[in-house]
């Protein structure tokens, strides 16, 4: 249930100590196995009288686990990510990328796979009555890719910054906040690569 050196990953808990519900099969499983090898090697029961034990092992499918729990996790970080483009829609960059990184260490790939389909995201808004009107959505779409830019190059991930950074920039051309974080990117970039020339 752990990794290398027992440190725990988020496939199994959801945080320091509470595991996905999915997985309760399984913690049965090896909490009962656990239990019948200690009774065997110590040549008594670890709990009461068990002779009368009638346990039946459940059955454990991982891939269906797995597909629950991937199905958990969207639904944990699909409100982060609407929260984070809320935020973008007021022109609040460092609370976008706030909660960019929320929703992206729960399902790294939301950003892409969420930010892919604008629609999509245009109906999970319409479905709250408190988040940005449907006539402003498309066109205040530059500042979700501005602030997703953000994110990525705060991840010290340059290039899918810049890929961001120029959408923005593509959808809106008047504006600064994309130009000049691209540039900053950008710098960073060659000074990064002077240093590995050094």
């Amino acid at each position: 249930m752990t990794a290398i050196h027992g440190l725990v990953g988020d496939d199994y808990f959801q945080d320091n100590c509470h595991w996905f519900e999915p997985w309760n099969d399984l913690i049965i499983q090896e909490t009962v196995r656990q239990i019948y090898a200690y009774n065997k090697t110590h040549a008594r029961s670890i709990l009461a009288d068990n002779s009368h034990w009638n346990y039946r092992m459940p059955f454990v499918n991982v891939n269906e686990i797995n597909k629950r729990i991937r199905e958990e996790k969207k639904y944990q970080a699909k409100p982060l990510y609407c929260r984070g483009v809320q935020a973008a829609f007021e022109d609040n960059l460092d609370q976008s990328v706030y909660y960019f990184q929320r929703a992206h260490c729960i399902v790294p790939d939301i950003m892409e796979e969420t930010g892919a389909s604008m629609e999509q995201t245009r109906l999970d808004f319409a479905k709250n009555p408190w988040m940005v009107g449907e006539k402003k959505f498309s066109s205040l779409w530059y500042r979700v890719w501005c602030c997703k830019g953000e994110m990525y190059r705060r991840k010290r991930d340059y290039r899918q910054a810049l890929t961001y950074f120029q959408k923005s920039i593509q959808a809106k051309p008047n504006q600064t906040a994309a130009y000049l974080l691209k540039g900053i990117t950008c710098r960073i970039m060659k000074g990064e690569s002077n240093t590995r020339r050094d």
